[in-house]
């Protein structure tokens, strides 16, 4: 089959029980008023209250649509104490006709704290919302037999599964996605290997960012995951669970990228993988997007630039495709980007993707 690029949004994870970027932040919001944590103050708790639904409404009214992502990328600033200078040269010259001093800080000391506490209640709710339930299995099972042999058709090569069954596998495809969740993985396991870009060294499992494995179908997650975690030593390796140490090195920490944390881009392993995903887009000439609003400026920027210099084509599947491709690719014909107006996990939502790729 044709080589193509598979893109994977919180959208595709839906069928299986989590929740989108949007859905978090009403699910968020629900956690927080359900009851007073204990070690705040009820004035604590209520700034907190009082901070996340100001956001909330102000994303909204000027943007129509809230995430997560957007939420928090303004409470890491407010966390961070930031002044009115540090917003940006158009928002600094807007600004200065209503504030005299940019050198104030844009919240008070109070709205920092709790922006700080809310970030680390929301790293805790983010963990928890993508761990998957063990009733999915048969669903996730379900949903991408159909999609990969609808999509590879009787080109694809066929893999015996653990269950005896034939499975098609588009060998040589690449599936990047910034979820968290272990959907992609609980799929193929037990059915065909796959390049996830871990090494595996006496049992440990650590993160190699430029394997390559000849026509394996190959796995990256841009933000990471919930088993990646950072050691001392600053090696990634993939555990099921936090620990305090490993291999006689301390575990620092989760290794996952939160929307929030784009000078991280810059950094390892981030940098890297996004190079790769680069490349692969400029590589490839089909890409099919599931489940995912471009509301990441860097990730749409890759996008649009690859449209701009190929001849590329994407195939953006989900029920707000028209409404995405009129904000965010207006300046490419409908030959250029195509529209699946479709929840992902629908039988019919494969059969039109695969009527779009001919």
């Amino acid at each position: 089959m044709e080589q193509i690029l598979i893109f994977l949004g919180s959208g595709a994870s839906v069928p299986f029980g989590l929740p989108t970027m949007k859905n978090m932040v009403k699910l968020f919001e629900l956690k927080l008023k359900k009851s007073k944590p204990s070690s705040l103050t009820n004035k604590e708790y209520k700034i907190m209250i009082r901070l996340y639904g100001s956001i909330k409404r102000a994303i909204f009214s000027t943007y129509g649509y809230v995430d997560l992502e957007s939420v928090f990328t303004v409470l890491l600033s407010i966390s961070q104490r930031i002044k009115y200078s540090d917003l940006g040269f158009t928002s600094l010259f807007a600004i200065s006709r209503i504030i005299a001093d940019h050198n104030l800080n844009i919240t008070t000391e109070e709205e920092a704290r709790a922006a700080d506490k809310l970030l680390k209640r929301y790293r805790t709710f983010v963990r928890r919302v993508c761990r998957l339930k063990n009733s999915q299995e048969k669903k996730i099972t379900d949903v991408y037999s159909n999609f990969f042999e609808k999509l590879c058709s009787e080109q694809s090569q066929k893999i015996r599964g653990k269950d005896g069954l034939q499975y098609s596998y588009p060998s040589g495809c690449s599936i990047y996605t910034t979820n968290y969740d272990a959907v992609l993985e609980t799929y193929w396991q037990g059915i065909a290997h796959i390049n996830d870009l871990w090494k595996d060294t006496n049992g440990t499992l650590t993160l190699w960012v430029d394997k390559h494995e000849g026509d394996a179908l190959n796995l990256i997650k841009l933000h990471g995951s919930l088993d990646w975690f950072g050691l001392s030593d600053r090696t990634i390796v993939k555990l099921p669970n936090f620990r305090k140490t490993y291999g006689k090195r301390a575990v620092q920490g989760e290794f996952m990228l939160y929307p929030i944390q784009q000078k991280d881009l810059y950094l390892y392993p981030w940098f890297n993988l996004f190079y790769r995903f680069k490349d692969d887009l400029e590589r490839t000439k089909t890409w099919i997007v599931i489940g995912y609003s471009f509301n990441d400026e860097f990730i749409l920027n890759m996008f649009v630039e690859a449209l701009k210099i190929g001849d590329h084509k994407l195939i953006l599947v989900t029920p707000d495709a028209v409404d995405i491709t009129e904000r965010k690719f207006s300046l490419f014909s409908t030959d250029k980007v195509r529209q699946v107006l479709r929840k992902f996990g629908e039988e019919q939502t494969t059969i039109d993707i695969v009527n779009e790729l001919e």
